[in-house]
């Protein structure tokens, strides 16, 4: 008898009860690189010096505000570095390989809501606009679920006597959070043509 008590009290209660999910604020996750937008072909202009925008879109399970910096590595392959040549006013070019990533002189990305191109009538940048800029232009948007970090890698001219050089350079972003987790992107290949 004691056995068919127990029995249908477990029952009764497995009937009873809800399904309770416990949530553990102490886990700790990762930061996610969700998108990068970068022009895989950059052209060079011949006088002035040009600035690749890079954007990269990351989300934190802990809070966006976990995200401690985003930062960038670059690797030049099949790299033409130029010097000029003062006698005939040409530029020189020899190959350039890194062994490795290395760093650039600003290696952090900037934080920012607005992204997009130009506001042609604030004269700024989309990702330099305050919240309420970004939310009265016609040309930018403002990102909401991501927190978005931007950047601009600056190239020389390509033309004498700047010698700007050409070639394909590899990036690589690394985001990390305030305990030291990280996600690290795939290789995005970028040709710069003259």
């Amino acid at each position: 008898m004691k056995n068919k008590i127990n029995i249908i009290l477990l029952i009764l209660l497995s009937s009873c009860t809800e399904e309770i999910t416990i949530v553990d604020t102490n886990i700790n996750h990762n930061p996610q690189i969700e998108f990068i937008s970068i022009d895989p072909i950059f052209v060079l202009s011949e006088l002035d010096t040009s600035y690749l925008e890079i954007n990269l879109f990351a989300s934190d399970l802990n809070g966006l505000d976990d995200i401690e910096r985003v930062s960038y590595y670059v690797k030049r392959e099949n790299f033409y570095k130029g010097t000029p040549n003062a006698e005939n006013e040409t530029c020189e070019y020899s190959i350039e390989n890194d062994a490795g990533y290395i760093t650039t002189d600003s290696p952090y990305l900037f934080s920012a809501n607005c992204y997009g191109d130009f506001d042609q009538n604030l004269g700024k940048i989309c990702e330099e606009l305050t919240i309420e800029e970004c939310q009265g232009s016609n040309e930018c948007i403002i990102e909401d679920d991501n927190i978005l970090f931007y950047t601009f890698q600056l190239f020389r001219p390509f033309g004498y006597p700047h010698c700007g050089g050409f070639g394909n350079v590899k990036f690589q972003f690394v985001v990390t959070d305030k305990i030291g987790l990280e996600d690290v992107s795939e290789e995005i290949i970028v040709e710069i043509v003259p």
